[in-house]
């Protein structure tokens, strides 16, 4: 199986962490889990075809940026713009 594949099949923002073996603390995760893992996605859209390391940065970035209490202008969610049937 390759990251890429791995990655989809991640469930939680912990499971990032461990799968891209970065270090992390529970409780920063436990309150801001959503604009994490949304900064980390609009981190790694700088990148064209991001490899391991890209991912790893992309995820210490998000992580360092919202434990120390920076505000980040997150891009708006275009969840309700897909096809998918998760949509109400």
């Amino acid at each position: 199986m390759n990251l890429m594949q791995e990655l989809e099949e991640l469930d939680c923002a912990e499971e990032f962490f461990e799968l891209l073996q970065v270090p992390y603390e529970a409780d920063v995760i436990n309150n801001k889990r959503v604009p994490l893992l949304q900064l980390f996605h609009q981190l790694l859209e700088q990148y064209n075809a991001p490899n391991l390391a890209d991912y790893q940065a992309a995820l210490t970035k998000a992580y360092c940026l919202l434990k120390h209490g920076v505000r980040v202008e997150l891009a708006a969610s275009t969840c309700a713009s897909c096809a998918s049937e998760c949509q109400v």
